[in-house]
């Protein structure tokens, strides 16, 4: 053997060994050529040039399973004076601390080229690697369960179970307890399966978990092995790669449901010390473990019942026993209100039957009366009395660290939206939500400094056009301390900003306030998260126009909102689904909401004028004037105006209802000319009746004291009297002072 074809196969055997046996490729590196190529078994295996093979090795070097080479062959091929090839043939089997065997049969190709100035310093470098599989050397099954079962785990590993198919991946499940699974002590699988439960784990949960086993010992040779799973060094937390979690998980469904019982039961309780209560929830009633059940519930309602997607079984009254029942009392009263609100009326029904067969404790009794008065939901004066007499009662029977009363409105971004059920009632109810919420706010003990006054006095002001004093509210609002420690006004009031920088024509404003709403869809806990996102997804709904910045939410996930919202969310829904042919009936909200059904007449509107059905587009639209019309509900009908523009003149409104319909007449108006007018008119409405404004509009189109009484339905000398009464009121003389009044603005 020459000096020459020593060095080389020498150099071969290095790169070779350190690859396969030690991940070492430093070696390698330091002998590859700027123009090297590379070429594996398929296709798509391939590189050429020193930065893509490197970046490719420096890859595949962290995913290797350590391996021990055998039965080596090289082949000497001296091409010419300045090049040489080396072929080696090779077994390659997994090696003997994996505790399995895996084996294939490799073939590697090294093509090397004479340069004085190479790196290696040997005077050649290397411009062609070529490695592959004989296939045909191997017995059935072998070349699979190392290339394709093991190796490619590593690609599925990475992109997740879905990149393989069922029946490859019931194939390979196979494969690996065949090969793999079963030749790992009893305690390894036992260990590695209850683990599985587990998203992420640290090592004080699996000693909690798995006591008897040797936990550390375990988990440290697996990560090495790096097949099963792999630890997160900053964090120092496990995680299993996703396919072979679900090949765990499989294995535990194998178990017996006692034994499987037992460990979700476990993982419940770990995560009840934990304060991880929305977890432990989910691990107990997977246990069926009814008494802990209640017992988070107890800790945490919430925020379990109260701010986020239902975590538990909707039937998981169904199954509680009567005395865990008296026992919890407080708790299962809350998840009937939650059934309530979620439109599970036959098993609120059915549980508030069991309920009532009872004999209540004094706490229970007190918490089925906030239960009755929550469920008044377009009752406010029952809800009120209701609320009040829970007060009193909890004073009385000193019941003040036992019970917590939900809060009002939930995830919903507009509490007139939610409870405004009666024409003509809204400043009533408005003043009802007050004393409502400030009841609620002694219930649980916390200080309301008439913050919530103050802001459902904004709420009444936006709904009713009076934008100016909706300002001067939530100017005074921010700048309370209460604003400050509390989240949940803070991205009511953010909703409200929004709308109003609409309005106003302030983009910047619009995005700004929607930039602060995805912050806290990130940041904030899960009930404030959720209003939130409510109040982002309706901006981006109720608003026509996309100036509110990109899209950040695709679509609705219903789930998320089962609390009395979903009054709220039809309307969004409805708004959602407006488009020709999808045979959506817009109003079949259960509970009521007079706001609601405005927007929903308005998108009705809509949809008919996309479908060129006139009449029933007009129809839509005068409803929905004569709800607004007692309240003076202008909001609903600014969101909409560019939308039906071209609708507004055909209508047939009231006369009273002609100050709103008069907003809308001019659709060439920017949205600052619109305010401007609105917010003049609302001004003289404060003085003037809804009858008198619609004489007014009357007058502006010329019409006569006679044509006016007629059109009208009136006499003539009424329309008199109520024209000396308007100039009275607005301190002016004559019909020439009252047009001129107006046409000036």
């Amino acid at each position: 053997m020459t000096d020459t074809e020593s060095l080389l196969l020498s150099c071969s055997q290095e790169i070779l060994h350190d690859y396969y046996e030690k991940n070492e490729i430093t070696l390698l590196l330091a002998c590859m050529a700027r123009d090297i190529t590379w070429t594996g078994g398929g296709s798509d295996m391939a590189a050429s040039g020193r930065d893509a093979v490197t970046r490719f090795f420096i890859t595949t070097r962290d995913k290797m399973i350590p391996t021990v080479l055998s039965h080596e062959q090289w082949i000497s091929h001296p091409l010419s004076q300045d090049f040489w090839l080396y072929t080696v043939t090779a077994d390659l089997e997994t090696a003997p601390q994996l505790q399995f065997f895996l084996k294939e049969h490799m073939k590697c190709d090294f093509l090397y080229r004479r340069n004085p100035e190479a790196a290696s310093g040997n005077g050649w470098e290397l411009v062609h690697l070529n490695n592959s599989i004989s296939y045909n050397k191997l017995k059935d099954k072998e070349t699979f369960a190392v290339s394709e079962g093991v190796k490619d785990l590593w690609l599925h590993n990475h992109y997740g179970t879905g990149m393989i198919d069922d029946r490859k991946k019931e194939e390979l499940f196979l494969t690996i307890n065949d090969k793999v699974f079963r030749y790992l002590s009893e305690a390894t699988r036992k260990t590695l399966t209850v683990l599985s439960l587990f998203d992420r784990f640290s090592v004080s949960k699996a000693l909690f978990m798995c006591p008897d086993a040797d936990v550390p010992a375990i988990l440290s040779s697996q990560e090495k092995s790096g097949l099963f799973l792999y630890l997160n060094r900053q964090t120092r937390k496990y995680f299993f790669f996703p396919l072979m979690k679900e090949f765990l998980q499989s294995e535990f469904q194998l178990w017996s449901e006692e034994t499987r019982r037992q460990y979700l039961d476990k993982a419940a309780h770990w995560y009840y010390s934990m304060g991880s209560l929305p977890e432990a929830m989910r691990f107990a009633s997977l246990a069926k473990n009814y008494e802990l059940s209640l017992i988070i519930l107890d800790k945490g309602a919430d925020s379990i019942l109260l701010a986020g997607p239902r975590i538990y079984p909707a039937d998981l009254l169904d199954h509680i026993p009567h005395d865990l029942m008296r026992k919890h009392m407080k708790t299962v009263l809350l998840m009937a209100y939650d059934l309530y609100f979620s439109e599970l009326h036959a098993g609120y029904r059915r549980n508030m039957a069991r309920i009532q067969r009872l004999e209540l404790s004094l706490l229970g009794q007190t918490a089925l009366t906030f239960l009755e008065g929550a469920t008044a939901f377009n009752h406010l004066d029952t809800m009120t009395s209701l609320f009040a007499k829970v007060l009193e009662d909890i004073r009385k029977f000193h019941l003040e660290d036992q019970f917590i009363a939900p809060r009002l409105g939930f995830c919903c971004p507009s509490f007139l939206m939610m409870y405004h059920s009666t024409p003509g009632k809204l400043k009533e109810e408005t003043e009802q939500l007050i004393e409502i919420q400030e009841i609620c706010c002694r219930i649980n003990r916390m200080p309301h400094n008439g913050i919530w006054a103050l802001y459902f006095q904004m709420e009444y002001a936006f709904n009713t056009g009076h934008f100016s004093e909706a300002e001067d509210a939530l100017s005074t609002l921010e700048a309370t301390e209460s604003y400050r420690e509390d989240l949940s006004i803070q991205i009511r009031c953010l909703h409200y900003q929004a709308m109003l920088s609409y309005f106003y024509g302030d983009t910047a404003g619009l995005k700004e306030s929607r930039k602060k709403l995805h912050e806290l869809m990130n940041t904030a806990q899960p009930f404030q998260a959720l209003l939130a996102r409510m109040s982002d997804e309706s901006l981006e709904i109720i608003l026509p126009s996309r100036e509110g910045g990109d899209r950040q939410n695709q679509a609705i996930n219903s789930s998320m909102f089962y609390f009395p919202a979903l009054t709220f969310l039809h309307i969004v829904e409805d708004e959602r689904l407006v488009h020709p042919g999808n045979g959506r009936t817009l109003l079949a909200c259960q509970r009521r909401s007079l706001i609601g059904e405005i927007h929903a007449l308005l998108h009705q509107a809509i949809a008919c004028d996309m479908l060129h059905e006139n009449a029933q587009c007009l129809e839509a639209m005068e409803k929905a004037l004569r709800l607004a019309e007692p309240d003076h509900l202008i909001t609903p009908f600014l969101t909409v105006k560019n939308r039906l523009a071209s609708r507004w003149a055909h209508l047939k409104a009231s006369p009273a209802s002609s100050l709103l319909k008069d907003i809308m007449d001019s659709r060439f108006e920017s949205a600052g000319q619109i305010l401007e007018k609105e917010i003049h008119l609302d001004q003289l409405s404060k003085k003037l009746t809804a009858r008198e404004m619609g004489i007014i509009r009357l007058v502006m189109k010329g019409r006569t004291n006679k044509e006016i009484a007629a059109e009208m339905n009136v006499a003539e000398i009424t329309i008199k009297k109520a024209l000396s009464l308007i100039y009275k009121k607005l301190d002016i003389k004559n019909r020439a002072q009252l047009v001129g009044m107006f046409k000036e603005k």
